[in-house]
């Protein structure tokens, strides 16, 4: 009888006590539910400033992937240089920064791999939509300030535009 009422005494510590634990871990900072996705990491390569370089970065493409990004996070975890976004069709972009904590540099490219436009610089938290200049198939997301230290220019180009 007393390990009967010790055991129903532990599960209803648990669920009233942990409970909330659990799902304050699933919570993003500003109180909203945070779904897990999951990011493919590849290595992509750039022709920036004459020179060939290779980024690992996540790739986001799918509906979820595209709409989560890099919201939530606080910095980059040295896995990845930055996200990639793949759209199924060359078309304007609407990116924004709702939930993404660290400022960020876009570079828009078209389905060639051309840059139609960046934006340096995106402010963490904003809702203010960015619009690709042109039609844009990819974005390029790595953290503010690395679009000059990488060396992208306006005739960069992202390479290999058919594995995505």
């Amino acid at each position: 009888m007393k390990n009967n009422i010790l055991s129903l005494f532990m599960v209803i510590f648990c669920v009233f006590f942990l409970k909330p634990v659990y799902a304050e871990n699933a919570m993003s900072d500003d109180g909203q539910a945070e779904e897990d996705v999951s990011f493919k990491l590849k290595t992509v390569d750039f022709l920036a400033s004459s020179n060939r370089i290779s980024l690992p970065l996540w790739l986001a493409a799918t509906p979820k992937e595209l709409e989560r990004g890099l919201m939530y996070r606080r910095k980059m975890d040295g896995k990845a240089a930055g996200m990639l976004f793949v759209f199924d069709k060359e078309e304007i972009v609407a990116m924004w920064m709702k939930n993404t904590y660290m400022p960020l540099d876009m570079i828009f490219f078209d389905a060639a791999g051309r840059i139609v436009n960046v934006k340096y610089g995106a402010v963490p938290e904003s809702l203010d939509i960015i619009y690709s200049r042109y039609p844009a198939k990819f974005v390029l997301e790595i953290p503010a300030g690395k679009t000059a230290e990488y060396g992208f220019t306006n005739d960069s180009l992202l390479l290999d535009t058919d594995d995505f």
